[in-house]
């Protein structure tokens, strides 16, 4: 739907642009033990090196499907959506 109105909110026109379609379906290929066993391994490996984090990824290379997503160290997304204060950016 293309709605317009005026600066007052009054509708002006309405008018249907194009009808809804169906999308492709999702396929998640995430294997949440995978996931944890790489998760302890690129921990055990950080701390092994001395490092201050890292990444990994595991994929199927019949599919192409991301098995597993791990980047260290890890941060909590909701915190973008909710908002933070200037200690938690820092840290």
């Amino acid at each position: 739907m293309q709605i317009r109105r005026d600066a007052k909110g009054t509708l002006l026109s309405e008018e249907v642009v194009s009808m809804p379609e169906s999308g492709n379906s999702l396929v998640l290929w995430l294997d949440s033990g995978l996931q944890e066993k790489i998760t302890s391994s690129l921990e055990a490996a950080i701390t092994r090196v001395g490092g201050k984090g890292g990444v990994a990824i595991a994929m199927d290379p019949k599919t192409g499907g991301i098995l597993a997503l791990v980047s260290l160290p890890s941060f909590d997304n909701n915190l973008f959506s909710q908002g933070f204060s200037q200690q938690q950016w820092k840290n």
